[in-house]
């Protein structure tokens, strides 16, 4: 398990936008060059599963190999399904557990949080993703939060909720052009939030050393600004991840 860094993580989420192993060596080959100009940001790319072992070798250096996610149980009769124990032993480091994507196709707390334990067990670290899909002038939407985040992880030790990364993903922003979606100081607080659930759990110190990323509608523009503002331990980072100009441009960010 990688021990969490001081830096900014970028997080590169290729989806299903990549469709060749000629793509996915170009693009990591980029991120690769981009990243060893870079010594302030922790670089992940969270890949198809298909191309993890074949990029998992260079994934020791310049960038950080991640998986989109992972199966709920830890072996068996599965068909189609992929353990942590196998991910890990492809190179990867961490595991996007819970994302939307996920959540939107029926994916609840209980089954998140069994693969976030699982991800731990196996040496690697859980990007734990949560995310209010609404949001209500009565601010019952914190309370969505919180329940996701604590359903999410419950079951991890104790001592071991300080090895996950937390990925606010707010539902209604994305695919929202930056200025109507999450300014710097909207995403600021929400930070600040999810670190204080933690600490409920973990005592402030523990929580607040835990890093926290942002992911909605982040193109270049809001790379740029959330970056400058220091509003956020890291970006998640969707379609855009996959653009080589603009991933390479948004590490560059990172100072």
């Amino acid at each position: 398990m990688v021990k969490h860094s001081k830096k900014f993580y970028i997080v590169g989420n290729w989806k299903m936008l990549i469709n060749s192993i000629a793509e996915a060596k170009t693009l990591f080959g980029a991120l690769s060059r981009a990243s060893l100009k870079q010594k302030k940001a922790v670089v992940i790319a969270a890949v198809p599963a298909p191309f993890l072992a074949l990029l998992g070798s260079g994934s020791k250096k310049a960038v950080y190999l991640g998986a989109q996610d992972v199966f709920q149980e830890a072996s068996g009769s599965y068909t189609g399904g992929i353990s942590a124990n196998a991910v890990e032993s492809s190179g990867a480091k961490y595991v996007i557990v819970g994302h939307s994507e996920r959540r939107v196709q029926g994916e609840i707390d209980a089954v998140i949080a069994r693969k976030a334990v699982l991800v731990i067990e196996s040496g690697m670290t859980p990007i734990v993703c949560v995310g209010e899909r609404a949001r209500d002038v009565d601010g019952k939407y914190l309370a969505e939060i919180k329940n996701q985040l604590l359903g999410s992880i419950a079951g991890i030790p104790k001592e071991k909720i300080d090895s996950i990364i937390v990925a606010y993903e707010p539902v209604w922003a994305i695919g929202k052009a930056f200025g109507g979606a999450m300014e710097p100081t909207l995403i600021h607080e929400m930070v600040i939030y999810i670190k204080k659930v933690l600490s409920e759990i973990v005592g402030k110190e523990t929580a607040f050393n835990i890093p926290v990323l942002y992911g909605g509608s982040v193109d270049d523009a809001a790379a740029q600004a959330i970056i400058g503002a220091g509003d956020a331990d890291g970006l998640l980072i969707g379609r855009m991840s996959v653009n080589k100009e603009a991933i390479t441009k948004i590490i560059s960010y990172v100072k």
